[in-house]
């Protein structure tokens, strides 16, 4: 799925609100940037907010790609709140980075999972020492994201990869054969994974 960058002259699509220059703080309250951009789905429904970080009078600044996922809640006019800290947003590879986009685009793969109750902390233990590790070392690997919703019961992981050849390979899991039957046991369903795409110049 493509997604494009709202122009300075769009209004989102109610119920969304604008997010463009608001501050943006990580999961410990500290100050990491602000929204630089918006992207958004050919529906018009947000997917992702550049967040701009670092920089000395405007100069080296990076932009940081986030999925929607990722903001815990919105601040009206001033501010939103973050999922996740610091590290892992400079972690995510930045708009524009080469290493991230070998042919111009950059890749993203988002899955969501379902978790069924009582085993929420066990998905996470799987996740973080078996699956998240094993897809790091995959070849066109540039970053990813793992983000909790405990109220919700659920869990969405985020990867970034450098072709979409390699984020379709991975995303057939051949690699991680026993860990991924081991997952599907405290689902509630199927992960719904969503692929998208954008020109990492734009």
């Amino acid at each position: 799925m493509n997604i494009t960058r709202l122009a300075f002259a769009q209004h989102p699509r109610p119920p969304q609100r604008e997010l463009r220059q608001r501050r943006a703080f990580d999961s410990g309250g500290n100050l990491i940037g602000h929204v630089a951009n918006v992207y958004a789905d050919d529906d018009g429904r947000f997917r992702f907010v550049a967040v701009t970080m670092g920089g000395l009078v405007g100069l080296g600044k990076r932009h940081h790609l986030i999925p929607v996922e990722a903001v815990a809640e919105e601040e009206p006019g001033s501010s939103i709140n973050l999922k996740v800290g610091r590290r892992t947003v400079e972690s995510v590879p930045a708009l524009g980075d080469p290493d991230a986009a070998l042919d111009g685009t950059m890749h993203v793969r988002i899955s969501t999972m379902q978790v069924l109750e009582g085993h929420f902390d066990r998905v996470l233990h799987v996740l973080r020492t078996a699956l998240l590790p094993a897809t790091e070392m995959q070849p066109g690997f540039c970053g990813g994201m793992l983000i909790e919703n405990r109220d919700a019961s659920e869990i969405v992981t985020a990867s970034w990869w450098n072709s979409q050849e390699r984020m379709e390979e991975t995303a057939r899991c051949a690699h991680l054969p026993e860990e991924i039957a081991e997952l599907a046991l405290y689902l509630a369903g199927l992960p719904t994974v969503e692929h998208y795409q954008l020109d990492a110049l734009s």
